[in-house]
């Protein structure tokens, strides 16, 4: 593959790998052969990313809701997710790739964690691409756990998820403000030009109410385990928690 000498290569890419069912049902296909041609791709965009010298590439393949599908697909991505942890072991090796995983891997069955460990032993010492998988992660389980705790301390906060900032859903942000009196915006982006500054813009507008923003700060993202970045950004459910009580 001949790059042109004055394109800029990216240091770091992420991916969400999102559609696989949608492609597989518009051919008439069952949603797993979406699932394995979303592995295909994976596996060629991972050795055309070591060719052109990208640092780190990072594939957010399995959150946490995701465990909220069908038995019969859980099961089918697992058994995906077995076959090709062998496949990318060779691609690895024979790309100098480094494989790391990011996630709460306790809840995937020992010889799937088995795998995922094989993996990045047999890999640490490649020096090329760094491919992070992001497996069972999400805000969301920290937004649960933060509800949680508020209960205990007898505070009962209501919890809604936004899909999309444009067009936000304003009905549901007002009735919300209305109901709870006090409102706090999570989010794994920016907090500029983001949930919390739609939700802001549309409150002044309708329904003013105090508000707190929990969000990454304006700063430059890292790479790391989920974790880590959860906490050195202050996206875990007793930041969430704090953001509460202060609001």
């Amino acid at each position: 593959m001949a790059l042109d000498s004055n394109m800029v290569i990216p240091a770091h890419v992420a991916l969400i790998l999102d559609g696989n069912g949608r492609w597989a049902k518009k051919r008439g296909l069952p949603r797993t052969f979406g699932h394995k041609e979303g592995c295909v791709t994976v596996e060629k965009t991972v050795e055309i990313a070591a060719r052109m010298g990208i640092k780190y590439l990072t594939v957010y393949g399995f959150s946490t809701e995701n465990w909220k599908r069908s038995e019969e697909e859980v099961g089918a991505l697992m058994q995906l997710f077995r076959y090709y942890m062998v496949r990318l072991l060779k691609i690895a090796s024979a790309n100098n790739v480094r494989v790391k995983m990011i996630g709460d891997r306790r809840r995937f069955a020992q010889d799937i964690i088995d795998g995922i460990n094989r993996l990045e032993e047999e890999t640490k010492d490649n020096t090329g691409l760094t491919f992070v998988i992001a497996v069972n992660y999400g805000g969301r389980d920290e937004i649960r756990r933060a509800a949680a705790k508020l209960a205990e301390e007898g505070i009962d906060a209501k919890v809604i998820n936004i899909h999309t900032i444009k067009p936000l859903d304003e009905e549901l942000v007002v009735a919300a403000a209305k109901e709870t009196g006090k409102v706090v915006t999570v989010e794994e982006h920016s907090i500029i030009g983001g949930l919390g500054g739609a939700v802001a813009e549309t409150l002044s507008r309708r329904c003013p109410t105090r508000q707190a923003y929990v969000g990454i700060q304006d700063c430059f993202g890292e790479s790391g385990k989920a974790g880590d970045l959860l906490k050195k950004y202050g996206l875990t459910a007793e930041a969430i928690v704090d953001a509460c009580l202060l609001a």
